[in-house]
């Protein structure tokens, strides 16, 4: 067996950027990925055992029996090889109590998809101060919060610090990152009066949230697209024309009005957020029941780019007669992926890579190849040709011997000679001493 070093012309390490393609199109709270429907099994109503509309990160429970899926397990012992959250004396986190020893249980049904926010206008006034002097949530929170200002939901519950106050479960706030990107357009400023006076502290507005699974790094400028669809007709389409994250109303066209050439809302490429707050209406009024993010009547029927996305995820929640199945909506943008890849250079020269080790590559048709005398414990070996596999056209002919052989695989090896790769090619190529090959390998790391 023959065998090369590369030398340092034929290693090549190089970053790939693509730019995958995702759609999202969301009807009657339901949600379909890529175009690709939900596919229902003998066991489950999604094989892939997670919730319609999101994929599954592991893709390990096909159309398993619940109560048969393949699970994770940690011990509780608190030691450093198994679970950090779990102390010697018990306490595991999320308020759920285990005993050293005891057999943690993971899932492997993890999944992702996209996530929608509604939130009504409100009013100044409910927005109090949430902390009092002893950094517990005061009495004077407001009753109506929103995930762009700190809080993720409506109602106030009972925190576990403190259970005498009322405050909410989820603080969460992108008013730092709306700051960070504010020098790009006013657009994404808290507070702005220019184009027009709006407050996204008050200001009626949704947002939807694409975890960064469906574009990897980031999502690349330019190609976020939303249409707006109401009984399978197109009302309105938004573009970031400028590449500076403003989604800028793009259809109807500009000399019908109704929006046309605003900015509806702002997308963080970065970390995958859409803020809607066009709250014009679109077209006609179709007397839509559109839905919030609990699947709960917004109690305004117009068609607009706030209740763009209606009752994500919410389709249980949705009467099968709601008229929220007349609006359908498009999500479509590129993400952004850096891919590490090794390319290798496998040179086959001139002259060199034609003998074979495979039985084929001898010629078997004489009777004997060896000879043994037991009288005389004489043991001889006769010359085996090659087999001759010389092509040509001529009949009755035997054409002139040839080396040649046919190269099917290249293999890597490691300086210790340890076999670490295989690439296989579609079609053998045949060698000749008077034949050279480059081949050329490439590995994503």
């Amino acid at each position: 067996m023959a065998t090369f070093k590369f030398n340092d012309n034929q290693v090549f390490i190089n970053n790939i950027e693509a730019y995958p393609e995702t759609s999202f199109y969301v009807n009657g709270g339901n949600v379909v990925i890529d175009s690709v429907p939900n596919i229902a099994g003998r066991n489950q109503t999604n094989i892939h055992h997670v919730e319609n509309g999101s994929i599954s990160l592991y893709e390990i429970n096909i159309d398993r029996l619940t109560g048969q899926e393949i699970t994770a397990s940690v011990f509780a012992d608190g030691f450093r090889t198994t679970s950090k959250a779990v102390g010697t004396a018990g306490t595991y986190t999320h308020n759920v109590t285990y005993q050293p020893g005891d057999n943690i249980q993971i899932s492997y049904d993890l999944s992702a998809s996209i996530s929608f926010y509604y939130y009504s206008q409100a009013s100044m006034g409910t927005f109090g101060n949430r902390l009092d002097t002893d950094g517990r949530v005061s009495s004077l929170a407001p009753d109506n919060g929103r995930i762009i200002n700190g809080y993720e939901t409506y109602t106030l519950e009972e925190t576990p610090n403190n259970a005498t106050y009322k405050g909410y479960p989820v603080p969460y706030s992108l008013e730092g990152i709306l700051d960070k990107y504010s020098f790009i357009s006013p657009h994404f400023k808290m507070k702005t009066s220019i184009p027009h006076e709006r407050d996204l502290r008050t200001s009626e507005m949704s947002l939807i949230s694409i975890p960064s699974i469906f574009y990897g790094e980031k999502i690349k400028k330019g190609t976020v697209e939303l249409n707006y669809y109401v009984s399978g007709s197109k009302i309105g389409t938004l573009t970031d024309r400028g590449n500076r994250g403003e989604l800028i109303q793009s259809s109807p066209s500009p000399n019908s009005g109704l929006g046309s050439g605003s900015v509806a809302g702002i997308v963080l490429y970065n970390e995958g957020i859409i803020i809607l707050t066009g709250s014009w209406q679109l077209g006609s009024d179709n007397t839509i029941t559109h839905a919030d993010h609990e699947g709960t009547s917004t109690g305004d029927t117009k068609n607009k780019w706030t209740h763009f996305g209606s009752g994500i995820h919410q389709a249980s929640a949705i009467s099968a007669t709601d008229t929220i199945n007349s609006a359908s909506f498009s999500i479509d943008f590129q993400g952004t992926t850096s891919i590490p890849t090794m390319t290798m250079l496998c040179n086959a020269p001139y002259s060199e890579l034609n003998w074979s080790n495979n039985p084929t590559f001898l010629d078997h048709s004489s009777n004997a190849h060896t000879l043994f005398i037991s009288s005389s414990n004489h043991y001889k070996e006769y010359d085996t040709e090659i087999a001759n596999i010389t092509d040509t056209e001529l009949v009755g002919h035997i054409p002139e011997q040839a080396k040649e052989t046919y190269i099917s695989k290249v293999a890597i090896y490691d300086e210790k000679k340890n076999l670490i790769g295989v690439a296989k090619i579609a079609n053998p190529v045949r060698k000749t001493p008077d034949r050279s090959y480059l081949f050329k390998l490439k590995l994503d790391l």
